[in-house]
């Protein structure tokens, strides 16, 4: 199967899981950004590896939403799904990039530092079309599509430095918490769905 469908087939179903595991890493990161706030100090590993990995587990999430979308809303879907990658790609990259640097003490080349604007430039739009498609297919709750929207805000403070960064990752996990909560009780709808049989013989 060529379709980025049959690519994510796999994720299917699972979304509420990773929601839920990436929200929890991400009221670490944000008692830890807190913390840096109002005490003046921190927990570097927090913030290089809980962090991000709470991110990428959010990103994944996203991608097991695309089957059930993907023949409601398809070209929305698409275009969620392609930008979606980004960050599920980059947000590794990013980890291993602290651990090189941070712990090891290698120097990577100059052009990476750009990487984690690109991560979270993509993460807003990717939360932000999954959130419109999710509305727009009416296969979910309509709280799950509001709640998609709550991160693509998020890093939208955060490109523009709106807010403090202490509420902006209370405000990630508050969401992604809300769509794993949300996605477990309601059920997730997949795109392989049984059509209703007949009970008459």
């Amino acid at each position: 199967m060529t379709e980025p469908e049959g690519a994510f087939k796999s994720l299917d179903g699972k979304s509420s899981t990773l929601f839920l595991l990436g929200g929890g890493l991400l009221v670490v990161f944000a008692a830890n950004t807190a913390l840096r706030t109002f005490v003046g100090t921190s927990f570097p590993p927090v913030q290089g590896l809980i962090g991000p990995a709470g991110f990428f587990f959010g990103g994944v999430g996203l991608l097991g939403l695309y089957p059930a979308l993907a023949n409601r809303t398809s070209q929305l879907a698409r275009a969620a799904v392609v930008v979606a990658v980004i960050p599920v790609v980059g947000w590794p990259v990013i980890i291993l990039r602290g651990i090189a640097t941070q712990v090891i003490g290698i120097t990577l080349p100059e052009v990476l530092a750009a990487l984690p604007m690109v991560v979270i430039a993509s993460m807003l739009l990717a939360f932000a079309s999954f959130g419109i498609a999710s509305l727009q297919a009416g296969i979910h709750s309509r709280i799950t599509g509001v709640l998609l929207l709550i991160p693509a805000t998020g890093f939208l403070l955060l490109i523009t430095n709106a807010a403090p960064h202490f509420v902006i990752d209370i405000g990630h996990a508050v969401g992604y918490l809300g769509v794993g909560f949300t996605l477990q009780s309601t059920g997730i709808p997949t795109d392989s769905t049984e059509t209703a049989v007949d009970p008459t013989p």
